[in-house]
């Protein structure tokens, strides 16, 4: 939970060190808009692709430098992220989004969403923080915080 927020501390602080706001003045709404779609279209893409996950795809997609603070707070770098959904032991048989929002700046994304799973590890309400950074014409997930939503 440290080392992503922290993450998303420092892109903000870049941001207002060097003028941006979240569209940023360097940014036109043009690239805005289309920066948010890519990002979008990518979480479809995600969605779409969960039962049978793709090693080589999931490489492409989590940075090297990736990191994950699941529910209980453990701690999961690329490989390890990888090697649960190929073999299985990281499945979700559903996944039902509630809220989506994006927010880009420049070459970095903020995306926060609350959604219903039931997977083989959790079951519930969960918001989850990724932060993607765009390289090589490509975004990238660089870090990802996942907390459950208390039942009222």
């Amino acid at each position: 939970m440290y080392r992503t927020g922290l993450a998303v501390l420092m892109v903000l602080r870049c941001s207002l060190l060097f003028g941006q706001s979240p569209s940023g003045p360097s940014v036109s709404k043009g690239d805005q808009s289309r920066a948010e779609a890519e990002v979008r279209r990518l979480f479809e893409d995600m969605a779409g692709n969960r039962s049978k996950p793709d090693a080589k795809e999931l490489e492409r997609l989590y940075a090297d430098e990736f990191t994950a603070t699941n529910a209980s707070g453990q701690v999961l770098n690329k490989d390890a992220v990888i090697a649960a959904r190929v073999s299985g032991r990281l499945s979700l048989q559903s996944s039902i989004l509630d809220e989506l929002t994006i927010r880009v700046y420049g070459d970095v994304a903020v995306v926060k969403t609350s959604e219903h799973i039931e997977g083989s590890t959790v079951s519930g309400r969960f918001r989850h923080l990724r932060v993607l950074v765009k390289r090589d014409g490509r975004w990238q997930l660089v870090a990802t915080q996942m907390t459950r939503i208390a039942e009222q």
